[in-house]
């Protein structure tokens, strides 16, 4: 009865499944044929990943040719700008190697200045008054190389003569201005002991004064002595 029921059960499951019987396997030799598994969901996506990849190589090799030709555009403009420049400084040194400085008739040439040492003597603001008259001003040796020029030329003066210059400081006590309104400042070539701003009187003018060396000494404004004036020299 069991073995009945079985048999119907197994006839019935292949008449719904469609499937055939299973081949019969002599006593003798029964082969089985191997299972082989391929996962194609696994190659797309691996196919997706490498296009993705390749589509990145290209994108970065276009960026980096774009670098190098913009830096080859760059380093080609700083060139050209190089061959300029050049070029400027070329023309600029021949122009100052032709360049000459012409001082008028009465003056002495320093670099691209011109001085005129006054044979007479006055007041500071009357040698102010005639260095402006002549188109200049009272010297003014902002920087040891020109003072040390000038102090060597007041050997023409008789021994013990004072020199003015353009110095003062009439507009406020201690604080020195030049002729052209800057203010004293870094080097200077005081003698001992000044500026003295005045012993009993004011002292509001600077002069080269004989018995320091022609180092700087303020003094009285009102004192007549030689003076020195200055002007620009032409280019011809």
């Amino acid at each position: 009865m069991v073995v009945l029921v079985v048999v119907v059960v197994l006839a019935v499951l292949q008449q719904v499944s469609g499937a055939a019987a299973p081949p019969e396997c002599s006593d003798e030799k029964c082969v089985c044929s191997p299972a082989i598994y391929v996962d194609y969901g696994d190659k797309k996506e691996t196919d997706t990943t490498l296009s993705q990849l390749r589509a990145q190589l290209t994108l970065l090799q276009e960026t980096v040719e774009s670098m190098r030709t913009q830096q080859d555009v760059r380093l080609a403009e700083l060139q050209e700008q190089f061959i300029k420049l050049t070029s400027k400084i070329a023309l600029l040194k021949q122009c100052s190697a032709t360049t000459k400085h012409v001082c008028p008739s009465g003056y002495v040439k320093f670099e691209d200045k011109c001085f005129r040492f006054s044979t007479d003597t006055k007041t500071y603001a009357a040698a102010r008054s005639a260095c402006q008259a002549a188109g200049g001003h009272l010297v003014m040796p902002k920087d040891q190389t020109t003072d040390d020029f000038l102090r060597n030329q007041l050997t023409m003066y008789p021994n013990g003569q004072d020199v003015w210059f353009g110095l003062t400081d009439l507009l406020q006590e201690g604080t020195f201005v030049w002729e052209d309104g800057t203010p004293l400042t870094g080097w200077s070539n005081w003698g001992p002991g000044e500026p003295s701003s005045g012993r009993g009187s004011a002292e509001d003018c600077v002069e080269w004064r004989a018995e320091y060396g022609n180092k700087w000494n303020d003094r009285s404004c009102s004192v007549s002595t030689y003076y020195v004036c200055q002007v620009s020299a032409s280019i011809s």
